[in-house]
């Protein structure tokens, strides 16, 4: 009789710790989807949906580590909206809004693969990072891009993209000497950044691709 009650106690105490064991495991995956969805809140522009600076700043150096192992390009788009001050003043504020929206909406229907990276960089300032892209690609996807946007546009003949663009791949970044990497993924941003602003002076509404190098 006491060795029944004992098997008893000890199954009826194996039940109790199996369901504290499952509860404690729903708590810790339901508190790791919360932390997740707050990661992904913190790394997400409010208004157009689009990954945030802080979450580009990340995938770069990310992007940046998988290139110099590999021998894939990596290209990196620099997008500026065109005479956009000029049109939220002229619209207001909120056909400023639904301008960028647009554009936004736009960069993901041209841009669809799970790799790529699409950033607010900034106000009307925008990012895109393209791994395993040559340049000549990423020119033909930006030029695609200011196509549409500027057909979206045709009516007011005011915006436009300009777009600025930098290209690497590891093979090409290392010294005479294959002994180490010079450059950075900063640079990379420089280098389409200074795309951007040439396309800028230049007249706006084009693409000018640049390679980084040594």
């Amino acid at each position: 009789m006491m060795y029944t009650f004992l098997i008893a106690f000890l199954l009826i105490l194996c039940l109790i710790m199996l369901l504290i064991i499952v509860s404690l495991s729903q708590r810790l995956d339901q508190s790791r989807k919360i932390q997740a969805l707050a990661n992904m809140k913190a790394q997400t522009d409010a208004l157009t949906q689009l990954v945030n600076r802080r979450g580009f700043d990340q995938y770069l150096q990310i992007e940046w580590q998988k290139m110099l192992s590999t021998t894939a390009p990596l290209s990196l788009l620099m997008l500026d909206v065109d005479n956009f001050k000029h049109y939220n003043d002229q619209k207001g504020h909120l056909a400023g809004d639904a301008c960028l929206v647009d554009i936004a909406k736009i960069m993901k229907n041209v841009i669809q693969r799970h790799d790529d990276t699409i950033a607010r960089y900034g106000g009307d300032e925008f990012a895109i990072l393209l791994p395993n892209t040559s340049l000549q690609n990423a020119i033909r996807l930006a030029e695609n891009l200011a196509e549409k946007v500027a057909m979206k546009y045709i009516e007011t003949s005011q915006v436009s993209l300009s777009i600025g663009i930098a290209s690497c791949q590891s093979e090409q970044l290392y010294n005479q000497k294959h002994a180490c990497i010079k450059q950075s993924a900063t640079q990379l941003v420089s280098v389409a950044d200074h795309a951007l602003y040439q396309v800028k002076k230049q007249g706006k509404n084009a693409v000018l691709g640049q390679y980084l190098t040594p």
